[in-house]
């Protein structure tokens, strides 16, 4: 029982962190710092994909399996915030390539 309640806090936690870590990895500063570092830029953008990703199919499935408004509204919030990261990703990639 206790490797249960041990699995559940490290799947929260994972599920909570990915979406910051997603945002703050997506932010001008991060993006203008990497960016004269070829790279370093490549590797901030595969590792952000990835975390993102595991937060959203992370979020999805243990957001199925619970009841309760308020946790799901939570998992609804880290999906969104980790939705947007890539998006943000998306359009500096764009940005970049135009230029």
């Amino acid at each position: 029982m206790e490797s249960l309640v041990i699995f559940v806090v490290i799947l929260l936690a994972v599920i909570t962190i990915t979406a910051p870590l997603t945002f703050v990895l997506t932010t001008r500063k991060v993006q203008e710092f990497t960016a004269a570092r070829g790279w370093l830029n490549l590797l901030r953008q595969i590792v952000g994909g990835l975390i993102a990703t595991i937060g959203i199919v992370f979020a999805v499935i243990t957001g199925l399996g619970v009841s309760g408004i308020g946790i799901r509204l939570f998992f609804i919030a880290i999906i969104a915030l980790n939705i947007y990261s890539i998006i943000r990703e998306v359009k500096y990639i764009r940005n970049q390539r135009n230029k």
